[in-house]
Order: structure tokens, then C-alpha cells, then sequence
């Protein structure tokens, strides 16, 4: 039985992106949120980058911000973006607040931007005192060697998955060797991978080989869903024991593969007890998450939950209500929607 003591069971955030405030409650290891377009879903990805290490969330959450491609550079100022605009507009000070429930445990973590003084302080749990920013610190987004607890969109082949490779999974045989089981499932044919320069004075690629093939082909050209495939096998192997963040999980996966695409995800996730939060807008990806967990005769069902997000009408607010899966496999399987 793996350890899942430091897994997340609920999670609130206060003055966040579009937030003033919203909660998750009774959350497994399998986390999939589901909603209309423009509820929060990727805000509630972006709030769980959150993380005890200061340093390490400011770097997680400025890598995140510069996918969007405002800037060509990110500086501490910039994480304003991250703070309720309604309300940060209204004060000199924003506060942001986290609370993350565990096992007979609440943390709480508070993000204050000062403007008055230009800095950003942080505080977690246990420090004597908040870390302080100032507000001019220009943010190192840029180098990619280690690795976000985010997939997005944009995450495909590029110099950071073959940097994650280079430093995380080519020098550890025990990983590696878990990587190609885990792709095996997924592409029977795959016999392994490696990084090599496929085309002269080009940077190094990842390159598979295949057991019915004597030649040998980059990554890039088995297509987006091969290659997300492999960034989130490797991003989960990677974070043994911690969370991932994994946005539109199912976007460049083809339906007839889909169902042993969640297989894989699912089995590989519970082995390295990493705890999954992925959002989807497919009707077709849920039903497949829940064919895939509805065949697995371990406990792996009672792990998986279903959060949808919902916006009130008229007052805007985004609540949430979180099925496990004996509820939503029987609002399936009626033909009932789960996504309120």
C-alpha cells in the first residue's frame, strides 16, 4: 500500500486569478476537473503549484506565466498577475491565501504583495518569518533543466523535455528502465529511447527505436499524442511520492487509444504515488477515465474522483462538488452530465 499521508485531501484558495474564494473537498489520488470553458480549471492547476519551498514556487509559478508569451522576460512584479484583481485593485496590499488539507493536517500559506514598499512576501508554514522579493527581481524562466509540476498546452517536444530527459531519466537506469515499460503499454512496439542528433549541426533529440524497425526515429515524428505521452510518464516517474498538474490531459490522444492511455497514466501514477490534478472539457475522456478505472480490479476506483466546477449565474462564484467514482460511474452510465 503506497504511502498517501502527504497527498492533498482538500484545498482552498483565497484572492487568486478569478477566485475571491473557492474550496475542493474530499480529493483522492486521482484528481480529474471538468467544467465549462472559462470556470478556472487551469487557475485551480496554477493555485497547486504552491509549494513549502519559496523559491521553488516562484520559479514553478513565473515558468507558468511565461508560457503564456506576455513577456519575454518575468520579473516578481509580474506574479501580481496571479493576485484577485477585483479586490488587489481596491488595496495597497493583495493577499493571497492557500490552505492545504492532509490527513488530520491544515497548512496554511500566504502570499502578500506590498505596493507601497514594491516587494512580495511569502509565508509558510513553520518559518519564523515571511520570505521577502522585491518587487524589481527579474525571474530566472529561462532555464528549463528541472522540471514544473505543470504540463500545459504548449508542453511538447522541446529543449525542456530533452533537457528533463538529459538530467532526470537517461542517468538513472532504474527510471529509464520504468520509462520503457510504462511506453511499451502505450506503443507495443517501442524497445527504447535515447538523445542523439538526428540531423547535422542540429541540437540533440529524443530518438525511439522499435523492435519490428532496424532504423531509428525522433520523437517528434510519432505525433503530439506520443509525445505528451511520454512527458507525462516521465513527469510522474520523476515525482515519486509528490503531485502533478497536468492540463487538457487528454488533447492530441486519439479515442482508440485513449482507454490504455488511462491505464497506463493511472498505473504508473499509483506505483510512483504521485497524486494526479488534470482537467478535461471531453465527455468522451471521462467516460473512458471511467472505463479504464471500472475494469481494474484493485483499489485504484477508489482512489479516482471527479471535481466539477461550476459558476453561479448571477453572483460569479466558482464552487465545486467532488464525486467518487461509484457516482460518477452510475451518472455515466444513466447518461446523467457530471459536469454541472
Amino acid at each position: 500500500m503506497s504511502d498517501t499521508s502527504n497527498h492533498i485531501t482538500s484545498f482552498a484558495v483565497e484572492n487568486f486569478k478569478r477566485f475571491e474564494s473557492f474550496e475542493m473537498t474530499d480529493l483522492g489520488q486521482f484528481n480529474l476537473l471538468v467544467g465549462d470553458n472559462n470556470v478556472g480549471k487551469t487557475s485551480v492547476l496554477e493555485a497547486l503549484l504552491v509549494d513549502e519551498n519559496s523559491n521553488l514556487w516562484m520559479s514553478n509559478v513565473a515558468n507558468a506565466l511565461s508560457l503564456k508569451k506576455l513577456k519575454t522576460s518575468v520579473t516578481v512584479k509580474d506574479l501580481e498577475y496571479y493576485c484577485n484583481q477585483e479586490t488587489y485593485s481596491q488595496d495597497a496590499e493583495g493577499v493571497v491565501e492557500f490552505r492545504l488539507g492532509r490527513h488530520h493536517k491544515l497548512d496554511k500559506y500566504f502570499l502578500k504583495f506590498e505596493k507601497h514598499l514594491q516587494r512580495l512576501m511569502f509565508s509558510t508554514p513553520g518559518e519564523a518569518k515571511p520570505t521577502t522579493y522585491d518587487f524589481g527581481t527579474v525571474l530566472a524562466t529561462t532555464n528549463h533543466e528541472l522540471s514544473s509540476p505543470l504540463i500545459t498546452l504548449q508542453s511538447g517536444h522541446d529543449r525542456s523535455l530533452t533537457n528533463f530527459y538529459s538530467s532526470t531519466i537517461q542517468k538513472n537506469r532504474r527510471i529509464r528502465g520504468r520509462l520503457i515499460e510504462s511506453m511499451r503499454k502505450f506503443i507495443p512496439t517501442f524497445d527504447g529511447i535515447e538523445l542523439s542528433a538526428p540531423f547535422p549541426n542540429e541540437e540533440p533529440h529524443l530518438i525511439i527505436t522499435q523492435s519490428d524497425k532496424n532504423t531509428t526515429l525522433p520523437l517528434a515524428l510519432f505525433g503530439d499524442g506520443s509525445v505528451k505521452f511520454l512527458r507525462i510518464v516521465m513527469e510522474i516517474i520523476a515525482k515519486n511520492g509528490k503531485r502533478l498538474m497536468i492540463d487538457e490531459i487528454d488533447t492530441g490522444i486519439h479515442f482508440s487509444r485513449m482507454k490504455e492511455f488511462w491505464n497506463v497514466i493511472l498505473h504508473t501514477a499509483h506505483e510512483n504515488n504521485v497524486q494526479l490534478f488534470m482537467t478535461t472539457h471531453s465527455e468522451e475522456c471521462l467516460r473512458f477515465f471511467k472505463e479504464a478505472l471500472a475494469d481494474d480490479l484493485s483499489t485504484m476506483k477508489d482512489l479516482a474522483r471527479v471535481v466539477s466546477m461550476v459558476e453561479n449565474a448571477t453572483t460569479k462564484q466558482v464552487s465545486s462538488v467532488t464525486f467518487p467514482f461509484s457516482q460518477f460511474e452510475f451518472a455515466i452510465n444513466a447518461g446523467n452530465e457530471v459536469r454541472l
